[in-house]
């Protein structure tokens, strides 16, 4: 799927504000930055689902994985390594909050972040 390119780069501008709030990962790598931006990240992908309509969990997993390359320098990482592990670790979270809470946990945001790693 093709998405609306002013509609990823708001996501990419938006991220520039909160990586201030979860600290740059520059300063030291930490699974709570990693779970901080993931949620982040995954959060806003289901707002543009829900803006532009059928996306498959697939193409929302995809458009996570391919932001948080684009919003974080992970260091040493290759990405043919990196790519499947965000997938991975991406489908483990939201399978995780999903026990958790349910499947409609948009407007659940305060306790995802509020969750521990």
């Amino acid at each position: 799927m093709i998405f609306p390119k002013e509609l990823v780069d708001e996501i990419i501008s938006a991220s520039g504000e909160f990586l201030k709030k979860v600290g740059e990962f520059s300063t030291g790598f930490s699974l709570k930055k990693l779970y901080d931006v993931i949620i982040f990240v995954v959060m806003e992908v289901e707002k543009l689902a829900i803006t532009i309509g059928n996306m498959s969990s697939e193409e929302k997993c995809e458009l996570a994985v391919d932001l948080i390359l684009k919003i974080v320098k992970i260091p040493v990482v290759p990405e043919f390594i990196l790519k499947p592990l965000l997938k991975w670790l991406i489908s483990y979270v939201v399978s995780e909050i999903n026990k958790l809470i349910g499947k409609k946990w948009l407007n659940n945001h305060a306790l995802i972040v509020a969750q521990e790693v």
